[in-house]
């Protein structure tokens, strides 16, 4: 029988000044997929820290079996940008994604927290690029939930935004092939749209939905707004035509949406339905699934997630690895104390020996000699492995883009202007923290064009989060004969900078950032 991997997808909604948590459990293996279990549950008033308690009676009432879950943060604590990347190494491209996540923030960039999928490529000029979709959130709202989970013994896997849902639902579905679908979904007050083109997702967009539009009363609204939606795609992408619409959402009379739709756009609609899905683990309980599934398309596409990129999961595999590197040391430790414990008690036992035979003294005493050096030699070892192991753990505490100074370095050489040139980079530890120290220099035409160039480089550095206190510590500007140009002077600014690095724990063994 084929292994399975089991995760449940959660979704909580605000309807009519009431919380309602959604779950689906899926078991995924390499014969498919299959729902196992699922539930809807209304939490009385008292807000989201009825969440963590309440989840936790509902799988074990229910008999849920996974132990990581994959959920939406409720907008407008959550949000996402769709970048497009050339081709680059693992290392480049994670640096590449948290430069991009950092834009257009709406709070600290020190209290971001980031997760990304991978939704297809695309040609650019003859050259390939890959497309992502990043969420972002907010530490405290992501804090939350990783202390929830903790506290009842589970695991938060993924962060994502309903987009990447419901391109994960086409994926479920049989597929995305190479149709152009179009994909709505209608929330308790926002809608959602995304395309399917040659198997990438494209054209995300939300939008906001009055009361009462997911009823057929209010379907004017949500047509309108698909509608305004295709035009947009068919004006960014000649050639581009969708022909098929699926709908899914907490709609009252789906069948009246579709008619409408269809009606209205001129395009097939139906309702979103996973073909292939095993649902026979429900029992008696298929048809009840069947019959919410619209409600479900959430969870259902949330369970089934994919590649961990989440900062949560890469916060949950650190405090894994630091516990194997914390117990391989203290058996390193333990090894050297065991053996300078058996070289003293053999030393012991040879003194002992040598009292009744003085005339085996002196030989003892040869022995004893040649055993000195190897116990101090392994002393001086042990204490090599100490402040080895002791710079190691606080290199692994300092607050970086990617907790290393390989991403410190590699951040600065990214965002390094063409016109600066970096001579020498010198680490120093300081008595807080660590000192960077950067020489380098800028060449211009004038005066004011490398200083200009210098302002660039050294606004970086007060920007940088990892950075603290950057100082100037020399200026020079001069004339520079440029090479290859008889009598033709340019003007070269020669700099040196330093910058502190200063080490912030975080709990758990993570950074955030």
């Amino acid at each position: 029988m084929a292994k399975q991997e089991l995760a449940i997808g959660m979704e909580v909604v605000q309807r009519q000044a009431k919380l309602q948590m959604k779950l689906v459990e899926v078991a995924s293996s390499a014969e498919g997929l299959e729902v196992t279990n699922f539930a809807v549950v209304e939490l009385p008033p008292g807000g989201t820290r009825l969440v963590g308690p309440r989840l936790s009676n509902v799988l074990k009432e229910m008999g849920f079996r996974a132990k990581i879950i994959n959920t939406i943060i409720p907008y407008p604590s959550i949000d996402y940008r769709q970048v497009s990347l050339p081709p680059m190494s693992k290392n480049d491209l994670k640096t590449a994604i948290d430069r991009e996540a950092k834009k257009e923030l709406k709070f600290p960039v020190m209290e971001l927290v980031t997760d990304y999928e991978i939704i297809g490529e695309s040609e650019e000029k003859g050259l390939r690029r890959t497309e992502l979709l990043i969420a972002r959130a907010q530490s405290k709202d992501t804090e939350e939930l990783f202390s929830m989970a903790g506290e009842f013994r589970l695991r938060f896997n993924s962060l994502t935004v309903i987009p990447a849902a419901l391109f994960n639902l086409l994926k479920i579905r049989g597929g995305t092939g190479d149709e152009t679908l179009a994909v709505i979904h209608a929330g308790t007050n926002k809608g959602t749209i995304i395309i399917s083109h040659q198997g990438n997702l494209r054209f995300p967009r939300e939008f906001p939905l009055r009361a009462g539009a997911e009823s057929a009363e209010g379907y004017g609204h949500l047509v309108a707004e698909t509608k305004r939606s295709l035009l947009f795609v068919k004006q960014q992408a000649r050639g581009l035509t969708v022909k098929k619409i699926l709908i899914l959402g907490d709609i009252g009379q789906p069948d009246t949406l579709v008619d409408t739709m269809a009606s209205e756009t001129g395009i097939p609609a139906e309702v979103y339905a996973p073909i292939g899905l095993d649902l026979s683990p429900l029992g008696d309980r298929v048809h009840e699934f069947r019959g919410s599934l619209t409600a479900l398309s959430i969870p259902l596409g949330l369970a089934w997630y994919g590649p961990e990129h989440s900062t949560l999961n890469l916060m949950a595999q650190q405090l894994a690895e630091l516990k194997k590197s914390n117990l391989a040391k203290m058996a390193v430790i333990l090894s050297g104390a065991a053996l300078v414990i058996i070289l003293a008690v053999y030393y012991v036992l040879l003194l002992q020996k040598a009292k009744p035979y003085k005339g085996e003294y002196a030989q003892l005493q040869q022995e004893l000699a040649t055993l000195r050096p190897q116990t101090s030699e392994m002393k001086e070892m042990q204490q090599e492995r100490d402040t080895h192991g002791s710079r190691h753990a606080f290199l692994g505490k300092m607050h970086g883009p990617a907790t290393s100074w390989e991403n410190i370095l590699r951040t600065l050489s990214l965002s390094v202007p063409a016109d600066v040139l970096l001579q020498s980079l010198d680490i120093k530890e300081a008595t807080v923290g660590w000192l960077l120290e950067i020489r380098g220099s800028v060449t211009g035409r004038d005066a004011a064009t490398v200083q200009k160039g210098f302002n660039e480089f050294f606004s970086l550095l007060l920007t940088n989060p990892a950075l603290r206190e950057a100082k100037v510590g020399s200026l020079t500007i001069g004339p520079v004969t440029v090479a290859g140009a008889v009598g033709l002077q340019a003007s070269k600014l020669e700099f040196a900078v330093s910058v502190r690095v200063e080490p912030k724990e975080v709990p758990g063994g993570a950074t955030k950032g």
